[in-house]
């Protein structure tokens, strides 16, 4: 059997996904200050320590080795292809009105794996996600999951 090269879609067919609030954007450096700005707000550091210690390089560092949010995938890793986004709520009056916009621009991530080999079927699953603690209390996984499906 023969294989062929995996290939990406193209980023601008993938990318209408949008909501009255939340978009899921292509990750880029367009948005780090913003993701630093939720990483290092104190609900994030107080409730996800770890996210809190990103910085400006290791999101460079992501950002070449997953260009467009595209993860090559690496079978000799347990790697598989797949597409990440960042979570972007836009300046729009919330559905709630008496909820106020979260303080952060990027509210989180959420990615696509593709494929199937026991690791991703049994343990990691096809949808990946993390909202940011001041970002939480929206639905904001629910609908970017929505939007992938």
């Amino acid at each position: 059997m023969t294989q062929t090269a995996f290939c990406f879609l193209d980023a601008p067919r993938l990318l209408s996904f949008i909501d009255h609030e939340l978009e899921l954007v292509e990750p880029s450096a367009l948005w780090v200050n913003d993701l630093l700005a939720a990483c290092h707000n104190p609900h994030t550091r107080r409730d996800m320590p770890a996210m809190a210690k990103t910085t400006r390089e290791t999101l460079q560092t992501f950002l070449a080795q997953n260009p467009s949010g595209h993860t090559a995938p690496d079978p000799a890793r347990g790697v598989a292809a797949g597409y990440t986004f960042w979570m972007r709520v836009r300046r729009a009056v919330p559905l709630d009105i008496r909820q106020a916009p979260p303080p952060i621009l990027i509210a989180g991530s959420i990615s696509l794996r593709l494929g199937h080999d026991e690791n991703l079927d049994t343990y990691l699953g096809h949808i990946g996600y993390h909202v940011l603690p001041p970002a939480r209390g929206r639905s904001f996984a629910r609908r970017a999951a929505a939007m992938l499906i």
